[in-house]
């Protein structure tokens, strides 16, 4: 995995690279053409991911097996996946690795077993991770003498990856890969690192169309031989990989294997669906775009296998894990929950014993989670979360899933005032009372459910529930200065936005990449007034001369003001500043605020902070 100082970045393609980057891809005649397919073609290639809703990341190379203890001080054990980079280990030494990786307590079985227990409906293993080690045996890596068939495992004829694709496919449970686009140990990557000294003494120069035909190679030959359902790409950020990079790799990929789905880390808008990495988006993404969180179990947020980590148990709770898994369910995404086995091949026991819990609540709720679509709500209620799914005849089923019990036991539905068919607990027989109330669809719950984790109740309602029938907006109120603050975590948004760093000073939309995206909000004011609206903003300087416009509308009136602000490069991404973006005078009552893209500079126009009203 990459490190989080990249997350901010990654979805709106910023690289901060170390030599400059080649614009120009590898000439090829036989480059396919664009990858084209109807909108019906996508969701039918879709449909399994968008139902999975939860898959099992392994992380497991030859940085399992240090095991995080840095080779230059014993005591500094914080290392993992990154292990090459981190501790900048020679890469002559690094290489003695695979000469010692022989996990002889492998049993994909055993790994197949503990994902189906788990629950998970897809795996995703790394075939290659940017230490450029192919995890099985490869002529193309072997070119380096850098795979599998290196090591004592593969000169005994295994390959890990096949025996537990054929364990995992057996289960019913579908196979996917990894694959590093950031290569520290290829001669030909344009981002060598220094203490790559065997690149040094082949006296090879870093030629970037050379690694492009290499990975592509790569890329094919574990296609060809694994056929993943899914592509997994890393490690795009680095300058030297840019869109047309990324567009020929992708194209490559189409044509070797069609139906496959790959995530946006091939680059650009190449991929089928995004990927926020250990956090959860405040709101999904939209109904249009699909989403996987990928997320650590280990308690320390290792992605590969750390002795001390391993040593501590140090894992998370089974609650918190399954509260991310309902939390991103209800928001219209997937959770990619991560193991790092051991070198020895075993995925930890406390691992396991957490990953079976969620089994079993996933054996009794997962009607609420697999093939289910986003939930009603974009502010969720107190109690929990929702999820949705239409009926086959067109009837809608709601899921409350309830992280934590009302007081009175009395579950409502806010805003939802069509009248429910029927509710039943999940898991126990028979139907709760159900009613229509001004305040929502209601039931009132039994005591029996104080001692059960997040139980769900399912309601049934005739024809579809349209989610603007419920209370999916929170209106703001001036401050006891009259003044709005409209924060980013308050914003409706849509199209892929996201908000970062929440609850900080520098919480912020990010990866506004598609020029369509809008972010709303819903105020009052007391009486009429003037107001100076002020903006906080970052943008590096690709994306200076971007504008958007703040369009104030109240709601039901054809009449809008809009104050149009143009975009100034503050530096970076990271770095956010304010300034004014004119006044608008406010009727008394309920206004939206709509901040829409005019005109587009770069990949993204900003990143959207604080929006301030000030009386004047």
């Amino acid at each position: 995995m990459k490190k989080l100082i990249y997350m901010a970045l990654l979805l709106a393609g910023v690289s901060a690279g170390i030599c400059p980057a080649q614009t120009t891809p590898p000439a090829d005649a036989s480059a396919p053409a664009p990858w084209q397919e109807t909108e019906a073609q996508r969701h039918a290639r879709l449909q399994w991911f968008l139902d999975a809703r939860f898959g099992m990341f392994i992380h497991w190379g030859l940085y399992s097996i240090p095991g995080g203890v840095s080779w230059k001080d014993p005591q500094d054990r914080g290392h993992a996946e990154w292990y090459l980079e981190s501790t900048k280990m020679p890469v002559s030494q690094y290489e003695k690795f695979a000469d010692q990786f022989n996990p002889v307590k492998f049993n994909a079985d055993a790994w197949a077993q503990v994902a189906q227990d788990a629950g998970v409906r897809y795996v995703c293993i790394t075939s290659m991770h940017h230490d450029g080690f192919a995890m099985f045996p490869s002529q193309v890596s072997d070119r380096d003498h850098w795979s599998l068939s290196r090591t004592p495992f593969g000169k005994a004829g295994r390959d890990p990856l096949m025996e537990l694709k054929q364990a995992c496919e057996k289960r019913g449970i579908r196979f996917c890969l990894y694959h590093t686009i950031m290569d520290w140990h290829s001669p030909l990557y344009i981002n060598r690192r220094d203490h790559n000294d065997v690149a040094v003494a082949r006296g090879i120069q870093p030629d970037m169309d050379k690694f492009q035909a290499y990975l592509e190679d790569s890329v094919s030959e574990a296609l060809n031989r694994y056929h993943p359902a899914m592509l997994w790409f890393d490690g795009n950020w680095e300058a030297g990989w840019n869109d047309d990079r990324a567009r020929h790799l992708a194209g490559v990929v189409r044509r070797v294997a069609p139906s496959i789905i790959i995530n946006n880390r091939v680059g650009g808008t190449n991929g089928d669906y995004l990927t926020p990495e250990q956090t959860i988006p405040a709101h999904g993404y939209g109904p249009a775009v699909a989403f996987e969180s990928c997320m650590t179990m280990s308690g320390a947020n290792y992605w590969g296998f750390n002795r001390a980590d391993f040593e501590k148990k140090s894992v998370k709770s089974t609650p918190t894990l399954l509260g991310f898994l309902i939390d991103l369910a209800s928001k219209g995404g997937n959770m990619l929950l991560n193991v790092g086995p051991s070198p020895e091949g075993e995925i930890p026991a406390f691992y396991a014993e957490h990953l079976r819990e969620m089994g079993a609540w996933l054996a009794v709720n997962g009607d609420a989670i697999y093939g289910t679509r986003a939930g009603l709500y974009v502010h969720q209620p107190a109690w929990g979360r929702t999820t949705t799914r239409v009926l086959p005849n067109g009837d809608t089923r709601v899921y409350a899933i309830l992280l934590k019990l009302p007081n009175d036991h009395r579950l409502v539905l806010p805003g939802v005032t069509v009248a429910p068919l029927s509710a039943q607990i999940l898991g126990q027989s028979g139907t709760l009372p159900a009613e229509s109330t001004p305040a929502g669809a209601a039931v009132t719950l039994p005591d029996s459910l104080d001692a059960k984790v997040y139980p769900v109740v399912a309601f049934e309602f005739k024809d579809r529930i349209d989610p603007a029938q419920t209370i999916n907006s929170v209106v703001l109120e001036p401050g006891t200065n009259g003044a709005v603050q409209l924060f980013p975590h308050d914003a409706d948004l849509n199209h892929g936005l996201q908000v970062q760093n929440e609850g900080n000073d520098d919480e912020n939309l990010g990866f506004w990449t598609d020029r369509q995206g809008t972010a709303e909000w819903n105020f009052a004011v007391p009486a009429p007034k003037t107001y100076r609206v002020t903006v906080k903003w970052s943008a590096p300087p690709e994306s200076a001369g971007s504008v958007i416009h703040l369009v104030f509308q109240t709601p039901g009136q054809t009449a809008y003001q809009i104050a149009p602000f143009t975009i100034a490069s503050t530096g970076s991404w990271e770095k956010l500043q304010a300034a004014e973006a004119g006044s608008v005078t406010l009727p008394a009552g309920r206004t939206v605020l709509s901040v829409r893209v005019e005109k587009l500079s770069g990949i993204a126009p900003c990143n959207l902070g604080l929006v301030t009203l000030t009386p004047e």
